[in-house]
């Protein structure tokens, strides 16, 4: 039997099948594809994580719904192992002929796609290595692009967001969400208040997980263009997109470890989460920020 590296055995773990609803280690892991699984088992993770894709592929299939076409082709920048885009075809349903493109710049994760690909027998999905910020497309080749958190992760995103542009059709639809810094009043109204209540801190990473992360500024893991929801707005802009939709998802204090303490107070942020999510001011308190883009 040939040996696994420890990036193939990331890759053979996550194509063990598992139950619909399975939140062990491992199927945490395959979610996120963090360095750190014992990390991030806390109920803010995972909701965090499932809010995000919900509230994405609710976009798609209202993207899809606009267009008039039946035929669709579909670019997911930033694909990972491919969790979210081999939803995409059963969220648009079945009236629709979908053409799937997946990439990012991890190769386990394209290779794990592509071996899920052939077990569900997806032939119209395909996943290859390649940057955002050099896409190797034809202008005007996409009816929708998808790119669920990435462009925090890179150093210059206008560059992305350019390419994802260039290779949208006139009409087409960008979705597009990213980690939303807030600076506002009520956000720091909202921390004293819980500070004094709750002893409410934010979580500390290890000193191990800190040099690491020093060490990786520039890798993919790292966040090193965290923007406002404001600030991404007017980027968008600049580069020639209309803004379609905004939409804040992910709740105010999604910090596991304050979290754990209090889950009767984290029940009660979901319920508020999900009432308000489509609320044009979602974005004031709100974890992540969603834009639906249109060329």
């Amino acid at each position: 039997m040939p040996r696994f590296s420890e990036s193939e055995n990331i890759v053979k773990d996550a194509m063990e099948l598992k139950k619909p609803f399975d939140i062990s280690k491992g199927s945490i892991y395959d979610l996120l594809y963090l360095r750190y699984p014992d990390k991030i088992l806390s109920f803010a993770d995972r909701y965090l994580v499932w809010r995000r894709m919900d509230s994405t592929i609710k976009c798609f299939r209202g993207a899809v719904r606009k267009g008039k076409r039946k035929k669709i082709n579909v670019l997911d920048v930033g694909c990972g192992r491919g969790r979210l885009t081999f939803s995409l075809e059963e969220a648009a349903g079945k009236d629709y002929d979908m053409r799937v493109n997946g990439i990012d710049t991890y190769k386990p994760a394209i290779d794990s796609a592509n071996i899920r690909k052939k077990d569900l027998n997806r032939d119209k999905y395909h996943f290859e290595l390649m940057d955002a910020r050099n896409l190797k497309f034809k202008d005007d080749f996409f009816d929708i692009i998808i790119c669920s958190e990435v462009i925090e992760h890179l150093e210059n995103p206008q560059l992305a967001i350019k390419e994802i542009y260039r290779v949208l059709k006139k009409g087409g639809l960008a979705i597009i969400s990213t980690p939303n810094k807030r600076e506002d009043a009520l956000t720091k109204i909202v921390k004293v208040v819980f500070e004094k209540l709750f002893n409410y801190k934010k979580a500390e990473l290890s000193e191990d997980m800190e040099n690491e992360c020093s060490m990786l500024k520039h890798a993919a893991i790292y966040h090193i263009s965290v923007k406002n929801h404001k600030e991404w707005t007017k980027i968008f802009k600049q580069c020639e997109f209309s803004l379609e939709t905004k939409i804040g998802t992910g709740g105010m204090l999604c910090n596991r470890k304050f979290l754990e303490e209090h889950r009767l107070l984290f029940g009660l942020m979901v319920i508020f989460d999900t009432l308000l999510e489509n609320a044009p001011f979602s974005c004031l308190w709100s974890e992540i920020a969603l834009f639906v883009l249109k060329k």
